[in-house]
């Protein structure tokens, strides 16, 4: 916590996922701190690695380090990846090391890319995190930035409380199955995989932290109650930016009105207001509706908020043994093959 308190007064960029905070509300897995200190001891970069169990081989794990935003000499930085792959060649339960770079900065990015790929790091071919995203810069009056908004998004995130719906934090826990029915129902509309979310943590989190994360939904009239939760949004603060992280909605409501634009606006709103420098809408696809990509249309209404698109984001892999990895792709493999055939059955 000390040294957590020590880079953010010194203006160093923490994004969540390392902040004390996201571990203490129990959204992570065990992880441990790499902290990067000059030789006074002074520190001047941390990142948090995630140590997430393997499905494919119980008994294993994966290493995560997310969206890490490091902005230091090179020497510095290949010292640090090289004690992570030292590190998880020493433990012999590490199917693979993945590192998540996430930063607008392009010459940083890519200076984290080259001493990645010197350390032994392969760039990954089906990334998990998302390339490119719409991005809205902030450093101008909220009014302002209001203003920029596509006539049509103003329209819609003004509409919702004449409508009789009304933007609420979410704090109650009694929630948190109604928001995994609604991701359940937006991932099948988009054709993806739900996963559910530890919602009661989100909450946790959010109610101990509310300038690091906001959780809001759209609620039909003065009630409160599950059934008439329509839609939610979480915003994650990074310090140096804010992420649209997770949202979902129904299309069973009772009026004819977009339920996304005033949720996507509070965050927005949320993120001015604890100093961000620019939002980051979660990612965006090139397609758009009516096209073969399933998310044409949420790219679609993003880019209604903005037309500033924005490069971020890259995956780099480690894998201390290639037999271990392979027998874990074998074993997944087969799993999807046993699940395919099930639900052809």
């Amino acid at each position: 916590m000390h040294c957590e308190r020590e880079l953010i007064a010194r203006g160093v960029a923490m994004p969540l996922p390392h902040r004390v905070a996201w571990y203490r509300s129990g959204l992570t897995a065990t992880s441990s701190l790499l902290v990067l200190r000059a030789e006074d001891g002074t520190p001047l970069a941390a990142c948090a690695i995630g140590r997430f169990p393997s499905r494919a081989l119980p008994g294993y794990y994966i290493w995560r380090v997310e969206r890490l935003m490091w902005r230091l000499g090179e020497q510095i930085t290949a010292r640090a990846f090289d004690a992570i792959v030292e590190m998880a060649r020493r433990d012999g339960r590490v199917l693979r090391v993945v590192v998540e770079l996430c930063d607008r900065n392009a010459e940083a990015r890519n200076q984290n890319s080259r001493v990645l790929a010197a350390s032994g790091f392969e760039r990954a071919r089906v990334p998990r995190t998302y390339a490119e995203t719409i991005a809205i810069d902030l450093d101008a009056p909220l009014d302002s930035v209001f203003a920029t908004l596509q006539r049509s998004a103003r329209r819609n995130v003004r509409s919702t409380t004449k409508s009789g719906l009304a933007v609420k934090t979410i704090e109650d826990a009694r929630h948190a199955s109604r928001m995994n029915q609604l991701l359940e129902e937006t991932m099948a509309r988009t054709g993806g995989v739900h996963t559910p979310v530890d919602w009661r943590s989100v909450i946790r989190l959010s109610k101990s932290e509310p300038s690091l994360s906001r959780l809001v939904g759209l609620f039909h009239g003065d009630d409160a109650d599950e059934c008439s939760l329509l839609a939610f949004a979480w915003g994650c603060n990074h310090g140096e930016y804010v992420t649209y992280d997770l949202a979902a909605s129904t299309r069973q409501v009772p009026v004819r009105v977009p339920l996304a634009y005033a949720l996507a606006w509070d965050i927005i709103s949320w993120a001015h207001g604890n100093s961000a420098q620019w939002f980051d809408f979660g990612g965006v696809t090139r397609g758009q509706l009516g096209d073969d990509d399933p998310l044409g249309g949420i790219s679609d209404f993003k880019r209604f908020f903005s037309d500033t698109v924005v490069s971020v984001g890259e995956d780099w892999i480690f894998e201390p043994s290639r037999m271990r990895s392979a027998v874990a792709g074998a074993v997944s493999a087969g799993a999807s093959l046993v699940r395919r055939v099930r639900n052809v059955g």
